[in-house]
């Protein structure tokens, strides 16, 4: 089965116009690699349209087709074609194509009563780097490297597709993430907050801006794979994302009702949709003080 999916890139709202043109072809790749990683798909090539002010140097144009081949070689996939048009702004509109299992999607609306949910990786180091670039907490070369270092799960996603009920990346953070879920499962899901795998990132950029670190954790930009599949299969899930270099961690579970709770200490509460807004932003909303774990 052929899979399809885009996800532009902008300046200014992605990456800065001063980023390395290498660094954002690369991430503009890894983003849409991403969708195919949540579909448990195997890369077969890139189209891509971009989208330049005419002073836009050559050199710019080739660094960043560049970083798309670096990023789709390692999975034997390549740049096919694409088109380029004038614009004020530019715009890298990638659309990446993938095989699927027809019997194996990982749908959003495939997530049962009775699941675990899991997630890869680590939550918060998007948003860390997000927020760390907003607010200068690092040198600028070392932000934008920070702000544009995604790996889509490609390999995960590829041993989880026969035993997930359901999947999506949390580009837009896990908590929006996980309300996308529910909608579409018509589920309730419950986050366990102990349990969640937060990254080290977290705890420092929320001291140094003297912000919530719940509200730090679920800005957004992960690329991390969250899957919901049933209980029996979690550990040798587990095992299998362990001999393809990735780890996969319990992180709620899922019953039937709306919504989505956070428990924490025994103690459910509504978890808001804080996340990355598409026309806005990072989304904020209600504090939720306290330690992460």
């Amino acid at each position: 089965m052929l899979l399809v999916t885009t996800d532009a890139v902008v300046e200014g709202r992605h990456f800065p116009p001063e980023a390395p043109a290498r660094q954002v072809g690369s991430f503009a790749a890894e983003v849409n690699l991403s969708d195919l990683a949540a579909k448990g798909g195997v890369p077969a090539g890139m189209l891509v349209a971009l989208l330049l002010p005419p002073s836009t140097p050559v050199a710019w144009v080739d660094g960043v087709l560049q970083g798309m081949e670096d990023a789709l070689a390692p999975h034997s996939a390549h740049l096919l074609g694409g088109d380029t048009k004038g614009s004020r702004q530019r715009a890298i509109v990638p659309t990446a194509l993938g095989f699927g299992s027809p019997g194996n999607l990982m749908p959003r609306t495939g997530a049962r009563p009775g699941d675990v949910l899991a997630v890869t990786g680590t939550v918060g180091r998007g948003g860390a780097a997000t927020l760390a670039f907003r607010h200068g907490l690092l040198p600028r070369t070392r932000a934008i490297e920070a702000l544009l270092d995604v790996r889509a799960r490609l390999r995960e996603g590829q041993v989880l597709r026969s035993r997930a009920h359901a999947a999506l990346d949390i580009s837009d953070g896990l908590a929006a993430s996980a309300h996308l879920l529910a909608r579409a499962s018509r589920v309730r899901i419950l986050l366990d907050a102990e349990g969640i795998p937060w990254d080290p990132s977290v705890a420092s950029v929320a001291a140094r801006l003297r912000r919530d670190p719940w509200q730090v954790a679920f800005t957004g930009g992960d690329y991390e794979l969250l899957v919901a599949l049933s209980p029996g299969d979690l550990e040798a899930a587990q095992e299998e994302v362990r001999r393809v270099g990735g780890s996969l961690t319990r992180v709620g579970t899922v019953e039937r009702g709306q919504g989505v709770l956070l428990v924490r200490k025994g103690r459910a509460v509504p978890l808001p949709i804080l996340g990355w807004d598409a026309f806005r932003g990072p989304r904020g909303g209600p504090a939720l003080r306290g330690p992460l774990k």
